[in-house]
């Protein structure tokens, strides 16, 4: 896997794909769909600004970025649903469906390659962790949104 910094200073890395590489599908009425449902029950809620402020916030801080108009068709959209997590310092978050599909054609997690499976190595981390009197953690969300994928 290739990593570079661009001109903007942020990590670029490019998708793993698979050997035998699919053709993504054009799936813009799906994702719409899926969309227009998610909007329904966001404002059944009361939910549907805060969601919208996730995403307000994300394009201001350049992690997102507007497709201009002439760019609209032609590509695959990656569908998202809220998560709700009341009490929590991020109340409400977007998880994006890399399995959802045109019906016979290959979904995003279909033309990518899975990787190593890295829950088996959690225990270890822990022993590791448990060694010493001070542990430190961080939180990785800014720094996990800033790579940037080509």
């Amino acid at each position: 896997m290739k990593l570079c910094i661009n001109a903007e200073g942020r990590y670029e890395v490019a998708l793993p794909w698979v050997a035998d590489n699919f053709s993504l599908p054009e799936n813009r009425k799906l994702a719409e769909k899926g969309l227009m449902s998610t909007k329904r029950k966001l404002m059944a809620s009361g939910k549907l600004v805060a969601y919208g402020e996730v995403f307000d916030n994300w394009l201001n801080l350049g992690i997102i970025e507007k497709v201009p108009q002439g760019e609209i068709g032609g590509a695959h959209y990656l569908p998202h649903r809220p998560v709700i997590k009341s009490g929590s310092t991020t109340s409400i978050r977007p998880v994006f469906n890399a399995s959802s599909h045109v019906l016979g054609s290959p979904s995003l997690n279909d033309c990518l390659s899975t990787g190593s499976n890295l829950i088996e190595i959690i225990p270890t981390i822990l022993n590791r962790f448990r060694r010493n009197y001070i542990g430190v953690t961080s939180d990785t969300e800014k720094a996990f949104l800033q790579i940037s994928i080509r």
